[in-house]
């Protein structure tokens, strides 16, 4: 991607959400000011149209901006036909809630930087000036799902400049 960051207009008052669709559960990241706000993996019990609703009410109100990563199927993976289209439904519901949003794909923000160490590089860059005190101390030890609310927070700083490709 060659677009120059941030992607996302500077303005002291905007909300920006970030989302990563994830097969396993979604990852939304809430920031205010370029600061992260809230981070969370909301529950997917399979049906697609209720995780989509679930992710519609976290962001209701509070959306200037809406960053999503597009599903991607790499070569020389397996990934199930309707996992994909699942995840690809779920952006056209979340798209169709009329907020300005931009699209990446993982290969845009993260490059082929593995999972763990894109969330060990956001981990470290999440320092009580760039959010919230108490998300801070709490996003580090939250259980099962915190890969994926952690995909959203790299969607999301790199969307707005804090990090370039692979976190970094």
């Amino acid at each position: 991607m060659g677009a120059k960051l941030p992607l996302i207009p500077r303005r002291a008052d905007a909300w920006v959400v970030a989302l990563d669709p994830g097969k396993r559960c979604p990852g939304v990241a809430l920031f205010r000011s370029g600061r992260l706000v809230d981070a969370t993996a909301l529950p997917n019990d399979g049906d697609i149209d209720t995780a989509a609703v679930a992710v519609i009410e976290w962001i209701a109100g509070r959306c200037d901006y809406l960053v999503v990563e597009r599903p991607q199927v790499y070569p020389g993976r397996r990934a199930s036909d309707y996992g994909i289209t699942c995840l690809k439904d779920m952006l056209a519901i979340v798209s169709a809630f009329k907020r300005p949003y931009i699209e990446l794909y993982p290969s845009d923000w993260k490059g082929a930087v593995p999972k763990e160490i894109t969330t060990a590089r956001l981990h470290r860059r999440l320092v009580p000036g760039r959010c919230s005190e108490v998300l801070w101390h709490d996003i580090g030890t939250r259980a099962g799902s915190a890969l994926d609310a952690y995909d959203a927070i790299g969607i999301g700083a790199f969307a707005l400049g804090w990090v370039s490709r692979g976190c970094v």
